[in-house]
């Protein structure tokens, strides 16, 4: 339920030509989703709203709608918004909301793609193609961000500076990696420390690459510090879950990472994700990367440390808890809602 920031009355649904909003009752101020009101300017009506929506740094009076966190005010030309970059939404008071243009301008131009499949005659980038041809997924039509994915950034980079160093010494594995017959030796912290060593440069190579795609459009859903507690939850909850049905150690973000794409794929089910030659919904990606996933983890032979489907599972368990706790915080992530 979405509330007015003016007058705490609860904001009700209504639609603008294009534009979905929320239009309050008392004061008729109105709410929207800044990637709806994206959608629903010409690139030049929308200039000024979306350096207003990145710049926004003063803290308003107005709580958000949705979250209740403290709004931030900017100016964009002759008109004042509020701004909630975690819920990623617009408060503009009475008349001040711009009517959206009457044939959206903006539209992406027409891919020769399929719904389900990617030839290589496609209008594919190059490097989408790269990624592609080896295996690795790419966001063909993915939800754009508007803030610099800082915690996106510094934990790709954790990862792959400490997976650097420690290949070729077993011994970090030995003393940071997850041990299941003592799960909360050295005051629990290995349930953390084991998801930043590597099984070779490879298994390093992929993880980070999974943190960098999805990592930055989960931040800016979640905030900076949402992200990094859902993939942290992710990881611990991964190495308990793996503890339960395996006694051999773990390394490998991969509980993390599954925490992170389990969150993706809800949050952004309709997002378009390439994979080999498929193009799938974000939603159809997840599953089939998970049942992928937990094939390879059980075809592995003892003796590896590096792959585990319990580990995934509880991850993408924490990812499913974090989106549904989220959702009900703020209930415009629900279907009935705008696209995201």
């Amino acid at each position: 339920m979405l509330t007015c920031p003016r007058c705490a009355a609860t904001l009700r649904a209504l639609r603008v030509g294009p534009m979905p909003l929320w239009e309050c009752g008392t004061c008729a101020g109105r709410a929207t989703m800044f990637p709806v009101f994206r959608a629903s300017l010409s690139r030049e009506r929308l200039r000024p709203f979306r350096r207003a929506f990145a710049a926004a740094a003063v803290a308003s009076s107005l709580r958000c709608p949705s979250c209740r966190n403290a709004m931030l005010s900017a100016d964009a030309g002759a008109v004042a918004i509020e701004a909630c970059r975690g819920c990623q939404l617009l408060w503009f008071d009475r008349g001040e909301a711009p009517e959206p243009d009457a044939q959206p301008p903006r539209e992406r131009p027409k891919r020769v793609i399929s719904d389900w499949a990617i030839s290589p005659e496609d209008e594919t980038e190059i490097w989408q193609l790269f990624y592609l041809e080896r295996g690795l997924p790419v966001e063909i039509d993915g939800p754009s961000f508007s803030n610099v994915p800082l915690a996106t950034a510094a934990l790709t980079l954790a990862v792959l500076v400490v997976g650097f160093l420690s290949t070729g010494h077993p011994d970090w594995a030995l003393r940071y990696g997850f041990a299941p017959q003592a799960p909360f030796r050295d005051a629990g912290t290995t349930l953390l420390t084991y998801s930043f060593l590597h099984g070779g440069a490879w298994h390093l190579a992929g993880n980070a690459y999974f943190l960098a795609v999805f990592g930055d459009n989960v931040e800016e859903a979640a905030g900076r510090s949402g992200l990094l507690v859902l993939v942290f939850l992710g990881a611990a909850a991964g190495a308990l879950f793996h503890a339960v049905f395996h006694r051999l150690p773990l390394i490998g973000a991969g509980a993390g990472i599954s925490a992170l794409l389990a969150y993706y794929g809800l949050r952004f089910p309709r997002a378009r994700i390439g994979w080999y030659r498929m193009n799938l919904p974000a939603w159809a990606f997840v599953v089939l990367w998970g049942v992928f996933q937990w094939l390879v983890a059980s075809a592995q032979p003892p003796g590896f440390w590096h792959a585990s489907g319990a580990a995934l599972l509880g991850g993408a368990a924490v990812g499913v808890a974090f989106w549904a706790l989220q959702r009900r915080m703020s209930p415009w992530t629900s279907t009935a809602g705008p696209p995201s």
